[in-house]
Parts: C-alpha cells; structure tokens; sequence
C-alpha cells in the first residue's frame, strides 16, 4: 500500500502545506504547493503587525488528490461527480469522486479532474495529464460503470502553516489503514474483490505466436495464418452504488471494522475468484465456525461463560454447533447442509490438501455466507460496528 505522502513524493510535491500568495483582492498568484493546497480565505495586508495572528485564525482551504486508489476500484456511474462526507486521520473532509466528460464520443472515455478550489499549475494541465480514471461499461452510449484511479478532497482547518502540515501528517499517518477499512467494507456490500487474494490480470487465449519456415523458394519467412485469439472478459458483477459508497465513507471515516467472520468470508471469496479453491474453503469454514460460536453466546446471553463454553466443548464440529444454535431458537443452514456440504469439504482441504473442484467450492463459500448471514446480517451490519 503506497501511503499519502509516498505517492505525493513521487510526483515531487512538497508534503507540508504552505500558504499561497495573494494580491490585494485575494487572488492567488504563486502556489508553494501543486497537488495540495491551503488557502487564507481573509486577506492579510502585507506588513500588518498582527499578520500572524490573523493567518493563524483564518479559515483555510485545504485540497488534494488521493492517487494510487486499489486495484480494480470500479463504481456505479452514479457516483461520478459526487462528493461524499469521511474521516481520515481524526480530519473531516469530503472526498469528490472524478466525472464524466463533457465528450462522450469515445466509447469507453476517460475521466476528468472534479473541479478545483485554487488556480494554479497541477499535474492534470502542466506535463503529462493526471490519470483519473475510465469508463468501464456503457450501454447504448450511456456510461455503466468507471475504473477509478484517483480521488480529490477537501477539507477546512485553522490555523498557522505548521499546524496544516501537522493536519496532513496526520491524515497520511491514517491514510493506509482507513484504505483498508474503505476496501473491506466495499468488498462487502458489493463483489469486487479489492482484498486481491492471487489476483491474475485476463489472460489472452488463442494462437499469440510466431512461427518460421524455409518456403518453396527457398527463403527461411514466418507462416501466415489467421490469427484466431479471444480475450477473457471480466463477468458483470455487482459494483457500489452512490448509496453504498456513501456508507463505505461513513464506515471507513468512524474507523468501524469488518466483525472477524466477515473478514473470513470476504477472504474466502477472494481465493474463489482465483480459483485458489483449498484455500477459499478453509477461510469460509472459519467464517462460518466463528459466526455459530458466536451466535450460541448471543442466544444464552443470560446464561454464564462458564456453561456456554461447555456446550460449545462438547460439539463435535461445525454441524454440531449448528444444531445447537437450533435447539435454542436460532436459525441457520441446515444440519446436514454445512456438514457435507462445507464442513467435510473444508476437512478434505485442511488435513489431505485437496483442491476441491470449483463448483464444489463455490457452494461451500454459498453456505458459508448463509450461515454467516444468519448470525449477522448483511443488511444490517453497518448499525452493529
């Protein structure tokens, strides 16, 4: 993971924020800052006495862009152009999504840079463009979906220009670990798969070579061929909503974490997607170990530790602990399910290192959410973090 101000230092901007210079009316003539940018919204006479005071209580603008955003981010076309409200590093800001350009005569175009607070040299109009990302999906020239590489934010802060770097060191001290929190609760609600367990990029499949041969004349040439190649294409999956992304901000800003079976089962569906079955089946056993367990100390809340750790000692298995969470009320897959199903899958796995074939995988994971659901709905799991 590339933090904040790593990614800042490899396009050689300056980490510590600096106030731009104003003329008399306010406007900005020089930036000390390309990429992040603070702003003195009360203009200060140059050589007042009191100019310190007065810049030390000003409201400042601060502004940004976060690059490097995790592989395979794709959002709804809903979100683009929309600002949505988080936290990072105990600082309020709002994170603005890039948006569509005003051409949309290309196919699948590229994004645009949300606008600006400041007027000044950036990378998106000094050199090489700054890359913000394309659409993904269009359906009768109307953009579906967008792969997203950067994101702009603003914030508000008062204070002298020593405070603001202490702001934004602060924001890059948490910026690693609020992406984590961000990409695990996407991953969640949606079906990407920003984890990234053994991410393959697509593979291209047909007859990509060359070959040589001595021809009738005797001349040593490559073999002409129609070349017949096909392209693996990613399968539609689900992708976040502006309502969803507006909740994974939330989520991510209030430092809420994914509870532990959920973290398994989004592991677990990660190692699916590359085909990494043995692994995949062993994850989501564990999701759905630790969801039961859990929901047996749910339903016998008024009963002591000592005799719900007991009960849970004497199961034998997964589909014990099953059956016990039916005896006292709650509801989960069944029985017979999670035990040939998930349990005896994942044993095959864990104890003989069997890779279990795929659809087999695919409904042990299938089983594994169900159990997880049932403990700890999905729908309802933003109100219990």
């Amino acid at each position: 993971m590339v933090t904040f101000m790593q990614a800042l230092g490899r396009e050689q901007m300056s980490c510590c924020a600096r106030t731009a210079n104003h003329d008399s009316t306010g406007r900005l003539l020089t930036a000390t800052r390309s990429d992040i940018m603070t702003d003195v919204k009360e203009h200060v006479a140059a050589g007042s006495p009191s100019d310190s005071a007065q810049v030390d209580n000003a409201m400042r603008v601060v502004e940004g862009r976060f690059f490097d955003c995790p592989d395979g981010l794709v959002m709804s076309a809903d979100c683009l152009g929309q600002s949505y409200p988080t936290v990072i590093g105990g600082q309020p800001l709002m994170i603005t999504v890039p948006r569509l350009p005003a051409d949309l005569s290309s196919s699948l175009p590229a994004l645009e840079s949300p606008e600006y607070h400041y007027e000044y040299p950036r990378p998106d109009n000094a050199g090489e463009p700054a890359h913000w990302g394309e659409v993904t999906a269009a359906r009768g020239g109307t953009p579906l979906s967008a792969l997203i590489a950067s994101l702009y934010y603003r914030f508000t802060t008062i204070g002298s220009d020593d405070d603001v770097s202490s702001v934004c060191e602060g924001i890059d001290n948490d910026l690693a670990d609020w992406w984590a929190r961000m990409s695990m609760w996407i991953d969640t609600y949606t079906e990407l798969n920003l984890l990234g367990h053994g991410r393959r990029s697509a593979l291209v499949l047909g007859h990509r070579y060359l070959a040589y041969t001595r021809h009738a004349d005797g001349v040593v040439r490559p073999v002409n061929w129609t070349i017949k190649a096909t392209i693996s294409l990613p399968e539609l999956i689900e992708v976040p909503s502006s309502d969803i992304l507006a909740r994974c901000f939330h989520l991510a800003g209030t430092g809420a974490m994914l509870p532990p079976e959920w973290q398994y089962l989004r592991d677990a569906r990660s190692w699916l997607e590359t085909r990494q079955t043995r692994r995949a089946v062993i994850d989501g056993c564990t999701a759905a170990e630790i969801a039961l367990a859990n929901q047996v100390h749910k339903l016998l809340a008024d009963t002591g530790a000592s005799v719900r750790d007991e009960l849970l000692l004497r199961c034998n298995g997964i589909s014990d602990v099953a059956k016990l969470v039916r005896r006292f009320g709650g509801s989960t897959a069944s029985r017979n399910k999670i035990e040939e199903k998930l349990a005896q899958v994942r044993n095959r796995a864990a104890h003989a290192g069997e890779e279990p074939p795929l659809d087999q995988a695919s409904e042990a994971i299938e089983i594994a959410n169900e159990v997880v659901n049932c403990a700890r709905p999905l729908e309802n799991l933003h109100e219990q973090t």
